[in-house]
């Protein structure tokens, strides 16, 4: 929880495979399922101007 800075990293997979193209496969379902299933809020701030909440799409299980 807490504040981002542009550019610092928001969710951290890691993985390990014999083969590089497992590794891949596998870092991108855990990113993929991630993104349906944990509903992500952002709050966005603006140079000028009011912040503002964006919330993600609902999950699959929502």
């Amino acid at each position: 929880t807490g504040d981002l800075a542009i550019g610092e990293p928001a969710v951290w997979v890691g993985v390990a495979a014999g083969h590089r193209e497992e590794a891949f496969a596998a870092a991108r379902f855990v990113i993929d399922e991630v993104k349906k299933r944990v509903p992500i809020w952002k709050r966005e701030h603006y140079p000028e101007g009011p912040a503002e909440w964006i919330n993600a799409a609902p999950t699959e299980g929502a």
